[in-house]
């Protein structure tokens, strides 16, 4: 079906946010990158579903998670880049 699946950790969010994905093909230097607008509800593990949980034209009320402030953005370091760089 032409879709891409990728594995990885994020950390913890609540209501609305904006994914920035950046990846690399291992066999040449081409990058891909991808900004997805995302809504992040405050319950348990496993609710959503393949295509995000909204149908196409609705978003999210914005207040799942309301009240609950966000972790300080944070960059990886150097060597979690590099350790990074020899899985790709």
């Amino acid at each position: 079906n032409g879709s891409y699946v990728f594995d990885g950790t994020i950390p913890e969010r609540s209501g609305r946010q904006l994914v920035y994905t950046v990846w690399q093909r291992s066999d040449s230097p081409e990058a891909f990158y991808a900004c997805s607008d995302v809504t992040f509800g405050g319950g348990s593990a496993g609710g959503g579903t393949q295509d995000g949980g909204a149908e196409e034209g609705q978003q999210g009320s914005g207040d799942s998670g309301a009240g609950t402030p966000a972790p300080a953005p944070s960059a990886p370091s150097e060597e979690a880049i590099t350790e990074g760089s020899e899985k790709s």
